[in-house]
């Protein structure tokens, strides 16, 4: 639009078309050449003022006005004379210089903002209709567009081409040629080139912030006119953080057409930051491409257990390529930490023996003493103590001055050497000469709580004492940012609470662990999370990636929970576990699986076994307890609850009978006899639409529901998909097929969701939970989040069944919470609180139970300060006040017990 008169003639062409005599006035009009455009305006005002066929007027692209006050005075005077029953729409990137209050009553108004035109999963499912796209496939297209409905419509064409898959893997550019030439038309043409720059940074340098959009180009406006955009783009956002991204495809857009740019802007600001914040710059290089340069610029900024791990440090080496970290043998020592678990053990031994390689006289400490420390983590981890001992011998020549905290590495390991052979008065020792050391680094004192002093609390102490100590490491770990140390602490804790028989506790560290699982964790812990969940093929297979006395564990926990011929099987597995890490306590426990579970006629070898490990250790509540266990004694101490785990299995006459099959509302699996079946997903959408629907259900409704537009040959289809899952489950009756045509599931099919619904029932009526139910309501907690399956979210037949689900989850936790504060565990109600909170702000029930706890805990200024909070959200979000008698409660300071909403 060149000028006002442009405008006026473009008004002028939308109203008479159609309109015989209203196009002769506008030709006369043309011929007259009138070039003022007070003539034009009053001309397209007298037209614009009467009525007309047409009842609705577009102006779209209304930011290429807002720099002409002509212009914009224009469209008020053509809002000011709007006739009735004529509606408009104006569509404008940035926000008008006019209130429109002025010209139209507030309830004929409406106001949408790009949020509010955003396709949501409803529409972007709409969208796809009739088209075989499966919910991670629309999972990926919500992300790619971000609800931008031009690019979710130019997806689903894509999808009827058959050209979504990579257009998704952005393999691509053509498919988004069309898109990319809007984008350069609608938005680029009307932007100068300082504007450009700054999009193009924001595109090149991931969460850029606005001072680095600065520094790189060189331009000290960059940060607040970034500010500006992003309150008004919907191409430019904001995060939590106060950094900046592009939308997703403009951003491929302009890495594809301005590649070389992009990436010489990313080299030329980590090159500017390299000085003042090193790991920031190093992030950059790595997105440049450029990983040497990334190594480089780590190398000294962590030290392997005398520093904290920072958290970006943490992530970048997650990201590095691993030939890259291995030629650089100080930043290989210092990613131990983080790389520790996600790789083999054996992995981490032949890298560390070629790091040690590496040295030579001219390598600095540091590095030295790093690469060591790796080398005898490892081989202690392996049950290879005394070459471990050796490598920290070596840090320096003899003779020459160690630094301190050098000779604290040598301590720790000493100290946790010590406690894997029972010497724990000895490991004690160790590390309290140790611990001054490190007073400052949070995640080596986790190491050696959970490593030393726990253990040694565990077997000589007493379990109060083990218990305290752990939730210290956890709490030390968590602080530390080390996902790998947290992991190492909770599976230890959650192994204490086992063995000491507190299942409520086990599944509350459990529940920690499937919570946190992170990349750098996710192999490392799998076989102890799938034991806990009652899977042993991994268990089975025995691949040893993780460490030997997690393992160890694991083969434990297994045999305990199984009966049948496995189980002689899992102790002997225990027991070689814990003979591969030459853990003496270890050995011992597991010898007493093996006495209780294997043939009498082995028993008398493994008390044997036994008896040597009990010669070698100072650990007087394990001695004591193998004592009594070994003369026939009713008092096994410590070893009871393993003896009685062990035992009432043992006896368990309906062990050799196949259990119900019992499917998984968490993940869709099926389990029997704690094997996972693997199905297809057709199969277990299948499957899981029987379970949960409960009832007969017809050929024609399974169809509909699991494979829309596929009626033709729905007898077919459904016969075919019913006998592969009885193949598959090995029972040809758990799907019948009834004498109506119709399928069910047989009746003793069990689905976790609704014995979670049955025992949630059951526990509102307990003031006080039982253990039992308690402990039952955890363990459903530990193993099902109470979120949906992923891949049935967006399927139209499972979302009736999404609130429930969800709403069970809160209903749980809120219990827990309740009877967490019942108990005077008032950090426990707080935790359960603030996790409902995170999910739902406007939630009174968590509110309330947070602020009760605060209130319990004698925290009165917490309590109104979350008071306060609540109150805020309630307003901004819902326009609304807590309830009175929640004010009541604060203003009162009553902490109370039951609570004023219900859960």
């Amino acid at each position: 639009m060149r000028d006002g008169i442009d405008m006026a003639q473009r008004v002028a062409t939308a109203l008479t078309r159609g309109d015989t005599a209203r196009e002769q006035a506008l030709a006369e009009q043309r011929l007259a050449d009138a070039g003022d455009f007070v003539i034009w305006s009053g001309f397209v005002s007298k037209m614009w003022s009467q009525p007309s066929e047409h009842q609705l007027f577009v102006f779209e692209n209304v930011e290429h006005i807002l720099g002409s006050v002509e212009r914009v005075d224009f469209l008020a005077r053509l809002l000011a004379l709007l006739p009735a029953g004529r509606q408009i729409a104006i569509c404008s990137r940035q926000p008008l210089p006019l209130s429109l209050s002025r010209f139209v009553a507030p309830h004929e108004l409406i106001t949408l903002r790009e949020n509010a035109l955003q396709f949501d999963a409803v529409d972007i499912r709409a969208a796809f209709a009739n088209l075989d796209v499966g919910p991670e496939v629309l999972d990926q297209v919500a992300h790619i567009s971000r609800g931008w409905p031009v690019a979710v419509l130019l997806l689903a064409r894509l999808a009827r081409e058959d050209a979504l898959a990579p257009a998704l893997k952005g393999s691509s550019g053509v498919a988004f040629a069309d898109l990319y030439d809007y984008l350069a038309e609608q938005v680029f043409e009307s932007l100068g080139a300082p504007q450009l720059a700054r999009l193009l940074a924001v595109a090149a340098i991931p969460h850029a912030s606005g001072e680095e959009a600065a520094l790189v180009l060189g331009d000290p406006r960059a940060a607040g006119e970034l500010a500006a955009v992003a309150r008004s783009s919907p191409f430019v956002y904001r995060v939590m953080d106060g950094t900046y991204e592009a939308h997703p495809l403009m951003r491929m857009m302009l890495h594809e057409r301005h590649a070389d740019r992009c990436r010489q802007m990313l080299l030329q600001a980590a090159a500017r930051l390299a000085a003042a914040q090193p790991l920031r710059a190093a992030q950059l290089y790595l997105e440049a491409g450029d990983d040497d340069h990334a190594a480089l610029l780590l190398e000294r900024q962590f030290e392997l257990f005398v520093s904290e791990i920072p958290p970006l440090f943490a992530e970048i080496v997650s990201r590095l390529d691993e030939r890259v970290v291995l030629r650089h043998a100080g930043l290989w020592a210092a990613a131990t930490v983080v790389r520790s678990g996600a790789i083999p053990q054996r992995q981490w031994l032949y890298e560390a023996l070629t790091a040690r390689d590496q040295i030579t006289a001219a390598t600095p400490l540091s590095t030295r003493v790093g690469v060591l420390t790796s080398l005898g983590n490892v081989l202690t981890n392996l049950g290879r103590h005394d070459e471990a001992l050796e490598c920290f011998q070596q840090f320096v020549p003899t003779g020459a001055e160690l630094p301190q905290r050098y000779r604290g590495i040598q301590l720790l390991f000493q100290s946790a050497i010590a406690a894997r052979r029972g010497r724990f008065n000895d490991a004690v020792a160790l590390w309290s000469e140790a611990e001054p050391l490190f007073a400052e680094v949070s995640l080596t004192r986790a190491i050696a709580l959970e490593e030393v002093v726990a253990r040694a609390a565990r077997f000589a102490q007493s379990r109060e004492a083990e218990r305290t100590l752990l939730d210290r490491a956890i709490a030390l770990a968590r602080d530390s940012s080390a996902a790998t140390v947290r992991a190492l602490a909770l599976q230890e804790a959650y192994f204490g609470a086992w063995l000491a028989g507190e299942d409520a506790l086990a599944g509350r560290y459990a529940h920690e662990l499937e919570d946190g699982v992170s990349p750098s964790t996710v192999k490392a812990t799998e076989l102890l999370r799938a034991s806990i969940r009652g899977d042993l093929e991994l268990l089975c297979r025995n691949e040893g990636f993780e460490r030997p006395r997690f393992r160890h564990y694991a083969a434990l926990i297994a045999c305990a929970m199984t009966a049948g011929e496995l189980r002689p099987e899992l102790a002997r597995l225990a027991l070689e576990a814990a003979e591969d890490a030459d853990d003496a306590t270890c050995i011992a426990i597991a010898s007493i699986a093996c006495v209780e579970c294997c043939a009498p006629a082995e028993r008398a070898a493994f008390v044997e076994r036994m008896r040597a490990q009990c010669a070698t250790v100072d650990a007087p509540r394990l001695r004591s307890a193998i004592d009594a266990y070994l003369s026939g004694g009713d008092d096994v101490g410590m070893l009871a609850p393993l003896i009685g785990r062990l035992r009432g299995l043992r006896s368990e006459p309906a062990a050799a009978t196949a259990s119900p099959f019992v499917i998984s509302i968490a993940d869709g699996s099926v389990r029997r006899n704690g094997r996972t079946i693997r199905l297809s997903n057709r199969e277990r959408e299948l499957l899981l639409y029987l379970a949960l629907h409960r009832r007969a259900c017809s050929r024609d409704e399974l169809i509909g529901a699991i494979w829309p537009g596929r009626e033709g040959n729905a007898r077919s289809v459904v016969r075919v998909y019913a006998s592969r899952l009885r193949a598959r489950l090995g029972d040809a009756s758990v799907v019948q097929l009834l004498d109506s045509g119709e399928y069910r599931l047989s009746s003793d099919t069990r689905v976790d969701f609704y014995d979670v619904e049955r025992l949630v029932q059951a526990a509102r009526s307990q003031p006080i939970l039982s253990t039992e139910t308690r402990a039952h309501l955890e363990a459903y907690s530990l193993r099902w989040s109470g979120d949906a399956p992923p891949r049935f979210k967006t399927r139209e037949w499972f979302t009736a069944f999404v609130p429930r689900i969800e709403d069970l989850s809160r209903q749980i936790t809120l219990l827990l919470g309740y009877d967490s504060l019942e108990r005077g565990r008032f950090g426990e109600a707080r935790t359960m609180a603030e996790r409902i909170i995170a999910l739902d702000r406007c939630d009174e029930p968590a509110w309330e139970l947070l602020i009760r706890a605060m209130l319990a805990a004698g925290d009165a200024v917490g309590a109104q300060r979350e008071l306060r909070k609540y109150r805020e959200v309630l307003a901004a979000e819902l326009g609304a006040e807590p309830s009175s008698d929640l004010e009541r409660l604060v203003a009162e300071m009553q902490p109370g017990r039951r609570p004023v909403t219900s859960p």
